[in-house]
This record gives structure tokens, sequence and C-alpha cells, in this order.
């Protein structure tokens, strides 16, 4: 059996800054290899 690999990686993107002076949070997950990438709805200041 193949043992598979899971990642997660939260970051905050600088380049997204908000209007309001707030950073979203991203996060990149990947599971065996197949990266997928996702914005949340909660910011940073």
């Amino acid at each position: 059996m193949k043992r598979a690999t899971f990642n997660v990686l939260f970051y905050v993107k600088h380049s997204k800054k908000l209007k309001d002076g707030t950073l979203p949070i991203f996060a990149r997950i990947t599971i065996n290899n197949f990266a997928g990438q996702d914005f949340f709805s909660q910011t940073v200041y």
C-alpha cells in the first residue's frame, strides 16, 4: 500500500491587501502532490 501525504499551509497574502487595510488568509492544501488553494473569509491586520 502506498503511503499518502497530506499538508496544509496557511499564509497571509500581502499582495491582496483589502480596502479596509486587512490581509486575507489563504490555505494551500496538498494531497499526494496535488495542490489546491483556498481563500478563507478571515482577515488579519
